[in-house]
């Protein structure tokens, strides 16, 4: 039996966990059947934000709560952001809906002109306004955007407008 095991606000699978795990399993598993502990497979991707913001906001400060809305943590007021690790789970595929309507949420956004998105060791380029990226039954959605590693997932927002 396989079991793949997703830890909670993480992407590492610490080892106490995999042991506390594999002893419970061991106590009920059917004699003659072997168990197998797995981490889920991350998918990193690669997303881009083309957004046209209202007049009256500066395109830095936009950019800063957009970056904290699509982070893996918590915005300012306590939320978990987009790509925290617990809001995905096992093949949870990302739609552009999603994206969308939380960019649509963040005050100051105009309206939002495209969204690009790919597995990160796709060779080809990221589809323009695909609707969906789907995931196998053991893989999870990885977006960590941090510069000194990219190969976590990341999110680049292009913004348009606002005060100059």
């Amino acid at each position: 039996v396989r079991v793949v095991i997703d830890p909670e606000n993480s992407i590492e699978l610490d080892p106490v966990l995999r042991q506390a795990v594999a002893d419970h399993l061991e106590a009920v598993r059917l004699i003659g059947e072997d168990i197998e502990l797995r981490a889920p497979r991350f998918v990193p991707l690669d997303i881009e934000i083309n957004v046209c913001i209202q007049p009256d906001f500066w395109p830095q400060d936009l950019r800063f709560v957009l970056e904290q809305e699509f982070s893996d943590g918590w915005t300012p007021d306590g939320r978990r952001g987009f790509f925290h690790p617990d809001e995905w789970t096992f093949g949870q595929a990302l739609h552009r809906s999603q994206i969308a309507g939380r960019v649509h949420a963040v005050t100051g956004v105009e309206h939002l002109v495209s969204i690009a998105m790919k597995r990160r060791n796709n060779p080809a380029p990221a589809a323009l306004n695909v609707e969906q990226l789907t995931m196998a039954f053991d893989e999870i959605v990885l977006v960590q955007n941090d510069p000194d590693h990219l190969e976590h997932g990341s999110i680049r927002f292009i913004l348009q407008g606002g005060r100059q």
